[in-house]
Order: structure tokens, then sequence, then C-alpha cells
């Protein structure tokens, strides 16, 4: 990967996004945050994650300047960050987050290392031009300016392996919900050389359970879950940069090869594979490439077999005549989704599979692929789970009857009320 201009500038320390500094759900102070990554001790305040965006936007749009007492101030446009943050945000909104930051102390700490001094994250917010804590240097007018404390400014200039670009900050920003920004920070803090507990995770940016990341993804768009898996995809920070500051698909798909030939033990899943952002051939040439490195993939039933509102079925078809494909799935397709059945049943009757080959593109395969999430299920062995569906012989779309844990909950197509508590589980 190639480095760019900014990658001398540190924008944070690895540090500080690895703990719950700055968590999903609001902490109430003093508290104590112990993790395998370190330790977070918030004296006084209520750092959130909002806030962190603020600060994350500040930092990047502002002149970071050092006065003649060593003191690191910021000086910034306001009209940038408001563009950052997507907000319509006046400045009494911003300037009340940045004073909640003026007002938060805490103290980080590394594994098995003691404590060091608490330190507040701003010593100062307001005016450019104002004369408060700026030791006799001028400053332009018209702008608004933070200053730093001692402690705050020693861990962003803190080497810790991650250097994020402008345009990396700014995607992490254009994320639509806040835990999936937090998670974002935290990946991109993390080379993901071993794979890590979600659980684990969850604690580590405050998020809480993780019925609450279930709900933050059932509400996140596409592109957001498409950027974040960037993020979540195991790579270093450079790499990461690499696959989310690719302009266009075919230059994303390119940059995984890249990043499949250089890590040939990652697991790697090239999802929507047949989007319609790709010519049918050009679908087929980077599935190819991508399988012959090892890399699974997945087609997207999108609305592209019965509603054809925005997506059509020539790239599913290719993939599927060329035998590229491995796993399939869905997609919201802004509500107009089709379902795994109808994907099934196009693949059985229009291209001549058997119908085991076909369904283990949302089963077995996917159990395979995923062990460590679906090692339970997937198949019709001893031991799975017996999770079932029944359908029409002569139509696989058609769902009749299903079994959820062995017992029938669905049947001729209609749900036993008794049952719904229980699937909603």
């Amino acid at each position: 990967m190639t480095q760019t201009a900014f990658d001398k500038k540190p924008l944070a320390a690895a540090l500080e996004y690895r703990l719950p500094t700055f968590p999903v759900v609001p902490m109430s102070a003093p508290r104590t945050t112990e993790t395998k990554w370190g330790g977070v001790y918030v004296e006084r305040g209520k750092p959130t994650a909002r806030h962190r965006d603020v600060l994350d936007a500040v930092l990047i749009a502002g002149q970071r300047v050092s006065d003649r007492a060593g003191q690191l101030h910021v000086v910034f446009d306001l009209a940038e960050v408001r563009r950052l943050l997507h907000t319509e945000t006046d400045w009494r909104g911003i300037k009340k987050m940045l004073l909640d930051l003026a007002g938060t102390v805490i103290s980080l700490r590394q594994p098995g290392q003691g404590w060091p001094p608490a330190f507040p994250v701003l010593t100062f917010v307001g005016e450019s031009n104002s004369t408060a804590d700026r030791a006799g240097h001028q400053f332009p007018a018209k702008l608004k300016r933070i200053t730093l404390s001692a402690g705050a400014a020693a861990l962003l200039a803190a080497e810790a392996r991650i250097c994020l670009t402008r345009e990396t900050v700014e995607r992490v920003l254009s994320l639509q919900h806040q835990i999936s920004r937090s998670l974002a920070r935290w990946c991109l803090s993390h080379s993901n050389e071993q794979h890590h507990r979600l659980a684990d995770v969850l604690v580590a940016i405050g998020a809480g359970t993780q019925a609450s990341i279930r709900d933050e993804i059932e509400r996140t768009g596409t592109e957001d879950l498409v950027n974040l898996c960037c993020m979540l995809s195991p790579y270093g920070p450079r790499e990461k940069q690499a696959l989310l500051e690719a302009e266009t698909l075919s230059t994303r798909a390119e940059t995984l090869i890249a990043l499949a030939e250089q890590y040939p033990r990652a697991r790697m899943v090239a999802a929507h594979a047949n989007h319609p952002s790709f010519r049918p051939e050009e679908a087929c040439a980077y599935a190819r490439a991508l399988k012959a490195l090892g890399v699974t993939i997945d087609v997207s039933t999108l609305d592209m077999i019965e509603t054809r509102f925005r997506n059509h079925p020539e790239n599913f078809d290719a993939l599927v005549d060329a035998g590229l494909i491995d796993t399939l799935s869905t997609d919201y397709a802004g509500g107009d989704w089709d379902s795994i059945g109808s994907a099934v049943h196009r693949i059985t009757r229009r291209k001549g599979w058997s119908l085991p080959r076909a369904a283990a593109l949302a089963t077995g395969n996917v159990a395979h692929v995923f062990p460590e999430l679906f090692a339970d299920r997937g198949l019709l062995k001893a031991g799975r789970k017996a999770d079932i569906i029944i359908a029409e012989p002569h139509n696989i779309s058609k769902i009749r009857d299903v079994y959820k844990d062995g017992k029938l909950v669905v049947s001729d197509g209609i749900l036993f009320p008794s049952a719904a508590h229980g699937l909603q589980k």
C-alpha cells in the first residue's frame, strides 16, 4: 500500500481508541473500566462517543499551533467542523460539547502499568483571538480555538501504530449511527492479526450488550456497513485506509485482490460480488481472481430476481454459470429485497444446479466460512440445531413449514401465535 503525506501526523493514539474513554452509552463519573487493552479512569465528566466525534472533526478541520509556552492549540473554521459532522448545529451546541471536554478529567494506562496522573482533555474553548490561555501568540480572527492540556497533547502525539488520513476520519464521521463510528475507531487501531470476541470489543467501546449491536446493524444502511466491514478487515490501518478511500467498486476489488495476495492466510469474503456497478464480465473476472486466492465469493439477492426495481440478475446469472459462487445472502435493497428461497429456486430451475448444492450456498457453506458463529447449524446432522424449513418441491421460494429447535412454529405459511415470542427472542 502506498503511504500518504498525512501518515506522519497521527490524529489519535491507539490507546485512546481502544478504551471506553468516550463510550457509546453515557457513564457517570467517577468510573474505572478495565479491559485487556488497558484501563481508563474518568475522574470527572461524562465524555461520550459524540464528544469524540466533535473532537475528531475539530482536529482534522483545524490547524495545530504550539505557542511559546509549549501549549498545543487547534484553530478551526466552524463551518468546516459542521460539514464534517453532517450537522446544522450552531456554535453554541458545538461549544457546549467542547466545554464538556474541558470539564472532563481522565487517566489512561497501558496493560500492566500504573495509573499516570489524571488530566483534563481541554483547557480552553472559545474565539481564536481571545487573550485567554495563548501565551502571547497571535491567532487569526473569526475562527474558533481549543487548547489541549499537556496530557491530551502527549496522548495525541504518541506514536502508537495508528496514523489516520483526513479521508479515513471523514469516512468514520460519515457513518450514520454512533455505535458504527465507535466500532470503526476501535477497528482502525487494531491490525486484527488475531480474532477478537465481539463481547470484548463491545466492552472496550462502552457499547453495552450484543443486543445493542444487533439493533444498530438493523438500522444501518448498506454503505455504512460496507465501510464498517472495510475497517473490520484483518489488515493494518494503511490497508484499511486504502479500502475506504477507493473511489469505485473496481478500485476496491483490485485492492482486495492485492490484499489477498499480501495476506494469504487471512479469511476474506467478497460480498455483493454481483453488484450492478460491475458488468457481468467484470464481476466474473474479479470473482475468479479472488477465488483463486482463497477468497469466499458471496452474492446477494438484492431486488434482482422478482422485484427488479433497482437491480438486474445478469451478474448473478453469470457468476452462477461460471460456478464461482460460495455463499448467498440478502440485502435490504431499499426495502424491496428478494428472498434466499427465490435465489435458490432460480439457480435450480434456470441454471440446473441440484437442490442440495444450491441450498448449501445459504446453509452449510456459510457455516463452513464462519464456524465461530454457525458451527452449530447449517447441516441436517446429529448435534446441530434443528432449525429447518420445508418448501414446495415445485417452487423452492414458497416456504410451507418452519421448525425452530425441532418444534413446528410455522405451518402452511401460518405462524403459531405461541411461537411468535420465541422467534422474536
